[in-house]
């Protein structure tokens, strides 16, 4: 999927979505990394927040108008997930020892089973009527 500027200045800047865009709320808030190729967004999801249909995964992106990303979720768990998570967090400012502590289980070393990434397919720019 080719981005406009628009929407990738959008994805660079936002770095918050949230997993129900029905009823936006604190409690479903993530943040998340952004990979302009792809696109690419890599956050957490808990087992009880997973679609049942993750080739069909929405998240809000945007407020007004809502911008919503539709894609793929896929488990971001392999060790060149990991590497390119940590990649991307540094670039963004983070620093090392927590973006490792966020990515990583201190415990075994292994990626977090909790990453997971949404390949964009689209955004759809929903309006809002009340």
């Amino acid at each position: 999927m080719e981005l406009s500027a628009e929407l990738a200045q959008l994805l660079k800047g936002t770095l918050l979505l949230n997993l129900n865009i029905e009823s936006p709320g604190w409690d479903d808030a993530r943040g998340y990394l952004f990979e302009m190729s792809g696109p690419t967004l890599y956050f957490p999801v808990a087992k009880k927040y997973l679609p049942e249909n993750p080739e069909k995964m929405r998240v809000l992106i945007g407020h007004s108008p809502r911008k919503i990303a539709e894609g793929e979720l896929m488990a971001a768990t392999s060790q060149d997930d990991a590497a390119r998570q940590l990649e991307l967090a540094i670039l963004q400012g983070m620093e090392e020892s927590k973006a490792r502590y966020m990515i990583f289980d201190s415990r075994s070393g292994r990626p977090r089973k909790t990453r997971y990434k949404l390949i964009v397919a689209r955004i759809l720019c929903v309006q809002e009527f009340d």
